[in-house]
């Protein structure tokens, strides 16, 4: 019995969607249908063992067009099906297409619509209707009407529009399916059209704007005509006088439309999709404090692994003084939603925060910075890999940390001089320290009933309300730990911590601290006697005057195994090591100010060069508008 219709499926890394198609396809099988099945190089070979009825190739990955054009050759049924591997069709589409394979026509429109969105349809009313969009695989081929029609090998995007325009469709006989035959997968990540309207393939869209394209614009024909061999074209006009011109462009009147080129006549139509910017590692957070630990863990990882990759801080908004902190180390980048990011590992910092959807990348890393306080606190669990800050954290989350990894907080390694006596460093009002602000008012008057004379210094936020006498708010500082280093004591009353950065800078600088019986410290190698005096969580019942006899210690923090841990993660690299942070910058004055660095009034609309880190910091103020 001869061969009536060939299904042709291309694959690549199509698992498991395919073999729910095949699961699919099995029970509509007859002897006048063969199923042509090339594996386009995928990662994981297939495993075909249930599907002996499929004529199954394996190649090098070739792209879209060359597999189906060797399919296509391959083929010998009457009616040609493109078939995507990640899609589905029908129960019934096969007995459908060949019941009316004896009437005239020389392609099938199919009724499509999304397997994720019901409303996303297109669904066919006659005979007379016709589809819009380009797809092959929503059409059903007549063998003999292709002829030498193949898909163009040159492009890695836009093959379906190419191949339907070049068959000239809209001047051949059709028909249509009036029921659902063809299902979209339309939520595939990193599908081929994201990554082109993306601007991430070598094939681009030029679209040409002319007002009229009159008969002797012949020049106008030959550079479309060259552009279509690896482009994906389109001419806007009002008027087109060259018919021959619908062979090689999609030709359509003048509307919004986005492109990687735009050419011609000048218009306002046509947005320009800017190229993607490419590194090795991004490092994303949506928002970036003032202080905390995972502002410092983003500096601390940036000054550690530049070394090794190129990194670029991403950021929704950001504090300015970190700001000008990581541009003397790193690129940093206010989020465009326009403009395409790749990497090669993308981590994100919050648990929180959703990855935007103009990042792509070959590696995601989930941060768990926190400990599980909250029922609706969860670890995202699309990402490749997941790295607590210590065993405390991951315990927290349970079962959604199981497959995660512990990576302690980078530090620096900058050692830092010594200054005095009592440090902490407080987000006064953080609910998620859970009554750090009542616990250290509260040790402080027990000092004070013990007769122990002392300088508390605490960094913050804010000043608390009710704070004792020998409590001195000192305002936000990036960097406390000279104060750190010559203190006595660096004192953490906090209710939780995941892996508290004030205690492990203090402990590098070996001073000892005054915490709370935390989690965490057994990850950080905190010792009530040893290197520090652990104090209960109600603070009532310690014998503060145990805090006279100062604990001395040596601490080693192993930034080289951590570096190591994440060099094990993130793969081998080669950085460029091109970025240059700017040491001066040109800045124009918005509003007028005394100037108490340069000591000279700024006058509005004054244009000076300024030192980049007081220029960020004048511009966060609203004082200045920094220029690129």
């Amino acid at each position: 019995m001869s061969i009536k219709l060939s299904i042709i499926i291309p694959c690549y890394n199509a698992e498991p969607y395919v073999y729910e198609l095949l699961d699919t396809l099995t029970p509509q099988l007859t002897n006048e249908v063969e199923v042509i099945l090339i594996d386009d190089g995928s990662k994981n070979p297939l495993n075909l063992s249930d599907y002996k009825w499929v004529k199954h190739f394996r190649q090098r990955n070739k792209g879209i067009s060359k597999t189906r054009n060797r399919g296509l050759e391959m083929a010998k049924g009457e009616l040609i099906w493109f078939v995507d591997a990640d899609d589905l069709i029908a129960k019934n589409s096969i007995a459908y297409i060949l019941e009316r394979i004896n009437e005239e026509w020389d392609y099938m429109d199919l009724s499509w619509k999304s397997l994720e969105d019901n409303s996303f349809n297109f669904k066919l009313v006659n005979d007379r209707d016709s589809l819009s969009n380009p797809s092959a695989s929503t059409r059903v081929f007549r063998r003999s009407f292709i002829g030498d029609t193949r898909f163009p090998e040159a492009k890695d995007a836009s093959e379906d529009e190419h191949f339907t325009r070049h068959l000239q469709i809209r001047k051949a006989k059709h028909i249509c399916a009036t029921q659902f035959i063809y299902y979209y997968r339309i939520g595939t990540p990193n599908s081929n059209s994201k990554k082109f309207l993306g601007n991430k393939c070598k094939t681009k869209r030029i679209v040409y704007y002319y007002n009229a394209v009159t008969k002797d614009r012949t020049d106008i024909l030959e550079e479309i005509k060259k552009e279509d061999e690896t482009n994906e074209v389109i001419l806007m006009t009002f008027r087109n006088e060259i018919p021959e011109l619908e062979k090689y462009c999609q030709i359509m009147t003048p509307r919004k439309y986005r492109a990687m080129e735009k050419r011609g006549e000048p218009n306002n139509y046509i947005t320009v999709i800017p190229s993607a910017y490419r590194t090795q590692v991004v490092i994303y957070t949506s928002v970036t404090y003032e202080i905390g630990g995972l502002e410092t863990f983003i500096y601390s990882f940036c000054k550690q692994m530049s070394k090794y990759y190129d990194i670029t801080v991403l950021y929704d908004t950001i504090d300015t003084k970190q700001l000008a902190r990581l541009c003397e180390i790193v690129p940093c980048l206010k989020n465009d939603l326009n403009r395409p990011i790749e990497c090669d590992t993308l981590i994100v910092n919050r648990i929180s925060d959703r990855i935007p959807p103009n990042v792509s990348y070959e590696k995601s890393i989930q941060m768990t910075h926190c400990i599980k306080q909250y029922p609706n606190w969860h670890i995202p669990q699309d990402k490749d890999y997941i790295v607590n800050v210590s065993q405390a954290s991951k315990d927290s989350f349970g079962d959604e940390a199981k497959d995660g990894i512990v990576i302690h907080n980078l530090t620096d390694g900058v050692r830092a001089k010594k200054a005095l006596l009592l440090v902490s460093a407080l987000r006064v009002g953080a609910e998620d320290k859970q009554g750090n602000d009542a616990r250290c008012i509260k040790f402080s008057q027990m000092l004070d009933r013990a007769g122990i004379k002392y300088i508390w210094l605490y960094f913050g936020n804010r000043q608390m309300k009710n704070e004792p006498q020998n409590m001195i708010y000192c305002g936000l500082q990036l960097d406390i730990r000279p104060y750190v280093a010559k203190a006595d004591y660096l004192v953490q009353l906090s209710g939780s911590e995941a892996f508290s950065y004030s205690l492990l800078e203090a402990l590098e600088c070996n001073t000892p601290v005054i915490v709370t019986p935390l989690a965490q410290n057994e990850d950080m190698g905190i010792v009530d006697g040893l290197n520090a005096h652990i104090v209960p969580f109600e603070v009532d019942g310690f014998d503060v005057k145990k805090i006279l006899k100062i604990p001395g210690f040596t601490y080693k923090h192993d930034n080289k195994a951590i570096i190591k841990q994440w060099r094990d993660l993130l793969g081998d690299s080669t950085p460029k090591h091109d970025y240059k942070p700017k040491a001066d910058i040109e800045v124009e004055v918005l509003v007028e100010y005394k100037d108490l660095q340069l000591n000279k009034l700024m006058t509005k609309g004054t244009k000076c060069v300024m030192k980049m880190p007081r220029a960020i910091e004048l511009q966060g103020l609203g004082y200045v508008r920094c220029f690129d």
